[in-house]
């Protein structure tokens, strides 16, 4: 019967997701990924490519391979959907969580929406750790270590996750004991960490990395919250009592690192797990990084890992889900009132200007996209190249570079696209994501709804009417 029930929830969850998938509208940073797998032609422009990402290449070569069989970005959903499954049937089927707790988990904000929906490079990385950690409970020797490594390869946070579990399982299979093997494995994750960093190649221009921190007790107070976003809402809970405060937020970070802690104290190896786990997360974030929610659901995730190595061996102790099931009804609640949202309202207007373009037969005319990052997904969809005023000399990918982080005004705007018409003899649409008011008597056509994100809006101009 244990089973049925099983094979219901899986089938309901790829309804659940299929349906709720077809009324999801692509915003900027689903788009992006495809746009620079659209950009490459060979895996070396694919390499050039990711420069300026802050990722590791795991995702876009998992899409450029993809790509050899069907050259549209209805790939990129496909295979976001096949890891979205693969990771629902591994916690439907193999985890040894009760079958309640089973249903809010997948139908709770990151596995019902953020790590099911949105088409990032999170769900492939869990999918390939979760599947690591099955294999290393059935006692599979090296597959394990090797699933782990390549899932660092997809996303940085699944990098530090990777590194912890690599050197938990050796500890769990009492590999640390000789100087021989610890001198072995010491060697492959500092090669592994050299590729890595090699790999996602440090690029200055990230907005969200702390160049300049500030040492401050406020910083600090916005670390902490944001450390623990992705469990609950502390900011907003703390808000509306009025303890919006340091003191606050640090009992919220030490009472999260430490009540799980006190549950796993029967299993010390799994209790140091967590340990490292929390501590590595804020540090990285701290020192160089500005966590999102979407970010700070691998505390969540490794919740549920820890979780699910302690019940592997004290299946009996129920008092684990005195911790997970306030969670699971919490996320339940946020993931509804998210969901339902992305349900009635687009997040973004990319896809609706492609349309018009399209509809409108206007795709001949040369495209002028400013802010560059907003408008780029614009020309993804439409398969045409686009033209930047802060990227002049590259009108097929974006390369975040310093010198293009700069402004334009209204006319500045307009000079760069009057220039581009005479100099093409082409008509020239401006595609802004911000209102130009001195191009009044230009404009075309507005896409705006105060219910996107507001940087999706887009204002389209008419230039050099022939």
């Amino acid at each position: 019967m244990k089973r049925w029930k099983e094979i219901l929830l899986f089938v309901l969850y790829i309804i659940f997701i299929v349906v709720q998938n077809s009324h999801h509208e692509l915003w900027r940073d689903e788009i992006h990924s495809w746009y620079i797998v659209q950009s490459s032609n060979t895996l070396l422009d694919l390499w050039h490519n990711v420069d300026y990402e802050g990722h590791p290449i795991g995702w876009y070569f998992i899409l450029f391979i993809a790509k050899q069989f069907y050259a549209n970005i209805e790939v990129q959903n496909i295979v976001h959907l096949i890891f979205t499954f693969g990771l629902g049937f591994l916690l439907i089927f193999k985890s040894p969580f009760s079958f309640g707790f089973k249903v809010l988990l997948l139908l709770g904000y990151f596995f019902g929406y953020e790590y099911a929906i949105l088409q990032r490079n999170y769900t492939p990385a869990l999918f390939l750790i979760t599947l690591s950690l099955i294999l290393y409970l059935q006692k599979v020797r090296h597959l394990p270590y090797i699933l782990l490594l390549l899932a660092g390869f997809i996303n940085i946070h699944a990098f530090i996750i990777a590194c912890l579990l690599y050197v938990y399982f050796l500890w769990k299979e009492d590999q640390l004991k000789s100087y021989k093997t610890i001198t072995i494995h010491t060697l492959i994750l500092l090669c592994y960490a050299a590729l890595f960093y090699i790999d996602i190649k440090p690029n200055a221009t990230n907005v969200d990395m702390h160049y300049d921190l500030q040492w401050t007790w406020s910083q600090l107070h916005i670390q902490l919250l944001a450390f623990s976003e992705g469990l609950l809402k502390p900011s907003f809970i703390l808000g509306k009592l009025g303890l919006n405060n340091l003191f606050f937020s640090m009992v919220i970070f030490l009472s999260i690192v430490l009540i799980p802690l006190f549950i796993f104290r029967k299993d010390k190896k799994t209790a140091a797990l967590w340990l490292f786990s929390c501590l590595g997360f804020f540090v990285f974030w701290f020192l160089l990084f500005k966590p999102y929610i979407r970010h700070s659901g691998h505390i969540w995730f490794m919740l549920l890992i820890c979780s699910w190595l302690y019940l592997q061996e004290h299946k009996a102790d129920i008092k684990i889900y005195f911790l997970l099931f306030p969670i699971a009804l919490f996320h339940l609640a946020l993931g509804g009132k998210i969901m339902l949202y992305d349900w009635k309202q687009p997040v973004s207007q990319i896809e609706h200007v492609t349309s018009y373009l399209k509809e409108k037969d206007l795709t001949q005319y040369e495209l002028v996209g400013y802010v560059d990052y907003c408008a780029s997904p614009i020309g993804c969809l439409l398969k045409k190249k686009m033209y930047y005023p802060q990227s002049p000399n590259r009108t097929d990918f974006i390369q975040y570079t310093k010198e293009r982080i700069v402004g334009f005004n209204d006319l500045e705007l307009a000079h760069f696209s009057d220039s581009l018409g005479q100099a093409l003899n082409k008509k020239v649409i401006l595609i802004a994501n911000r209102l130009q008011p001195k191009l009044a008597d230009k404009k075309m056509a507005s896409f705006n709804n105060e219910a996107t994100r507001e940087e999706e809006n887009f204002y389209l101009y008419l230039f050099n009417k022939l």
